[in-house]
């Protein structure tokens, strides 16, 4: 996604960098033309605006506080997949869009409706309510034909939905982890309301909640923090990777810090079945991602990076000791 969104921009304007280029192409093509003033790919400019909202996650202790905010810079680089700061109104008017078939309010035609249209075909199945279009959930459900596509980054959740034969579309924004959760009964609290249907999403988000708790604090309890003194002592000062960067490993009384350049995290120490040693980084909404790092008692100070079932990285990655 990101990189078609980069070759898009670089069409429009090919004399700019590839960044400025889709930049320059989404503010003239879309949020121009949309009305949406508020909408920008500029995050320093969205973090000082005194009118935003403030991510939030689990802290070490599954409390809510501020998250790691330092973890999204990663989207500035891929920002055609998931870079917009935005609020509920210009997303709306996205939305609205979407319902007139590509008409602006007025009646102007914005974009044809035939490749409009072409992007709500399934293209690939899910289930038997659910597929996927061109950048599009499609799920029928209920006898109602709706669609929606959502975005999601450290203490930050939001989705788009509309019902095309009802004329109906709405937008949530969360600001909270475990804020997907309420993003996914949101959809099933709209067909309530807008068809009589039976009450069920909101005991839906509190069995939910209640579900993600509770497994956070098992998850929690297999790990020691502050990290186990004899296993910090088994960690070199500095790691570093040929691809990833460094770590820099420090103490803070009686907490272990690794410091990753970009952003930093206290970990927790942990023995795993096969005899191992492990850290895993604590701090808000960064445990969510279950990086974990395994000590490698090998000749060389070594940390293997990973994650249980491979969401993230498909390769292990080995810090060695610098």
């Amino acid at each position: 996604m990101a990189a078609a969104g980069f070759i898009g921009g670089h069409t429009a304007y090919p004399a700019l960098e590839l960044g400025a280029a889709y930049d320059k192409a989404i503010q003239t093509r879309v949020l121009g033309p949309l009305g949406m003033t508020a909408t920008t790919l500029d995050h320093r400019l969205a973090l000082h605006r005194p009118n935003r909202a403030t991510a939030h996650a689990p802290d070490r202790h599954g409390k809510q506080a501020l998250a790691v905010m330092a973890m999204n810079d990663v989207v500035i680089a891929q920002r055609p997949a998931a870079g917009a700061w935005s609020n509920v109104r210009d997303m709306l008017k996205y939305v609205q869009m979407e319902l007139a078939n590509g008409s602006l309010p007025g009646g102007k035609r914005y974009i044809a409706e035939e490749p409009l249209l072409a992007r709500r075909a399934p293209q690939v199945s899910v289930d038997e309510h659910v597929s996927y279009g061109l950048g599009l959930w499609l799920e029928r459900r209920y006898g109602i034909d709706f669609m929606y596509h959502g975005g999601d980054v450290v203490g930050y959740h939001s989705e788009m939905l509309w019902v095309p034969e009802h004329g109906v579309g709405a937008v949530v924004l969360t600001n909270g982890d475990p804020g997907w959760l309420l993003v996914r009964a949101f959809r099933r609290k709209l067909l309530e309301l807008l068809f009589d249907g039976r009450s069920e999403a909101d005991a839906a988000v509190s069995a939910m909640a209640k579900s993600f708790y509770a497994e956070d604090t098992e998850k929690r309890k297999l790990v020691t923090l502050p990290a186990d003194a004899a296993d910090a002592a088994k960690l070199a000062p500095r790691y570093a990777n040929d691809e990833l960067g460094e770590i820099a490993v420090r103490r803070n009384g009686p907490a272990v810090v690794f410091d990753f350049g970009e952003w930093q995290s206290e970990v927790a120490s942990s023995h795993n079945p096969d005899g191992s040693v492990s850290f895993r980084a604590v701090d808000g909404g960064i445990w969510g991602f279950a990086l974990e790092f395994v000590v490698d008692d090998g000749a060389q100070r070594a940390l293997k990076l990973h994650d249980g079932q491979q969401l993230i990285f498909s390769n292990e990655y080995t810090f060695t000791e610098k």
